[in-house]
């Protein structure tokens, strides 16, 4: 599954990123994952299956990176997942990214996805998160 995914994003011009299981809550990178939880070391984030997340920081855009992809172990309706897809993706206009985020839905099917897209940095940005059901 993973080559299938890799090979797709690539042709619609992902980069894929380091497939980071949990990040702490305020990080500096502004990296932002869905669920939280709280341990004895402070509050962490982690990958799971939905679109609030973030990926891609304001520095990454500078430098040209607007999409990007990670294809790791997650959380998908609270079971441990190997194969959980986020990717994020900035583009000038909103009928680009809502293409896009239909495109690659119909594109990665027979796996469930999930994708929205909202405005940040004035760009708008596609968030798609994907996994096969458990």
């Amino acid at each position: 599954m993973r080559q299938f995914v890799d090979k797709l994003l690539a042709a619609h011009g992902f980069e894929r990123i380091l497939d980071v299981p949990a990040v702490p809550t305020g990080n500096r990178s502004g990296v932002r994952l869905p669920m939280q939880v709280k341990t004895n070391s402070g509050t962490w984030q982690l990958r799971a299956f939905g679109t609030d997340f973030s990926l891609i920081s304001r520095p990454w855009l500078r430098v040209g990176m607007f999409r990007c992809y990670s294809m790791g172990w997650g959380f998908v309706d609270e079971r441990s997942n190997a194969d959980l897809l986020l990717a994020e993706a900035f583009l000038a206009e909103q009928e680009q990214a809502e293409q896009l985020g239909r495109r690659l839905c119909f594109e990665l099917s027979p796996l469930r996805s999930r994708w929205q897209v909202d405005r940040k940095w004035n760009l708008h940005r596609l968030r798609l998160a994907a996994a096969r059901d458990a």
